[in-house]
Parts: C-alpha cells; structure tokens; sequence
C-alpha cells in the first residue's frame, strides 16, 4: 500500500496505499480520524488513494513506478511484496511499510533501529524471532 502526504495543510498532498490483494472490506482503508487533528481534510487539503494489485504481485513494480511518476508524497507499502516494489521504484519519497516479516533479512532497511534511507515502518514480529532479531 502508498500513500502520500501534504508536508502541510495548506500543500495539497495526495496519500496512496499500495498492496498485493484486493480489498473488498476497506480492512486496508486509513481512518482519517487523525489526519483531521493534524489539519488535513480529505478531498479538500489531502488525497488518499489506493493501488491494489490484486493479489497479483507481478503488478506491484508497476503500481509502485506509477506512484513515483505521479510524484506521491510518502508511500505507505503493506506486506513484503509492497514493500520490495516501493523501495526497488524509490530512493527519493517517503516509504512506510507494515510487514508480519524482518525487513533486515529481506534488506529493506540495514536495522530496526536505524534504518536509514527513505524506508521506515512496522514489523509485527513473533517474539521467538524477535528474540533472534535482537541478539544479532
């Protein structure tokens, strides 16, 4: 999933998600809640759009270079295969990735605490690998 942001409320900015399936439920949707307590109004200061490959993960590379060419300002990438595509399509924008995997062992980021470039997120780790992450 992408998603691009104003850098203020006045900057009109257009957010974009990026993800492998489809998303008949909205589970992948943002609530806006927040961006409303940050000044930013959907449709009128701040565009979310959202990019599904349909659970077709050739697609990804695609969408994300889409997303670049459209000058988005952050990326938010959900899943690995989002996330690869994003950072492959990118130096330059802001990318957000949330990932059940180790974005160090994939080499999306050299580690969790500072992981440098243009990538940064969440990884929902299990604790037996977590414990693995943190002893290297």
């Amino acid at each position: 999933m992408a998603v691009g942001c104003a850098r203020t409320a006045s900057d009109a900015g257009r957010w974009v998600s990026l993800a492998r399936a489809s998303d008949p439920g909205g589970r992948y949707r943002c609530d806006s809640s927040g961006f409303k307590e940050a000044g930013f109004v959907e449709r009128h200061n701040v565009a979310i759009e959202h990019r599904f490959a349909e659970g077709h993960f050739d697609r990804l590379p695609g969408l994300a270079a889409d997303l670049v060419r459209r000058q988005v300002n952050v990326i938010v990438a959900l899943g690995v295969a989002a996330s690869v595509a994003a950072k492959a399509a990118t130096t330059t924008i802001p990318v957000a990735f949330y990932m059940g995997e180790a974005p160090v062992s994939l080499g999306l980021v050299p580690s969790l605490n500072r992981p440098g470039g243009n990538l940064t997120g969440v990884a929902t780790l299990s604790s037996a690998v977590m414990a693995n992450v943190l002893h290297s």
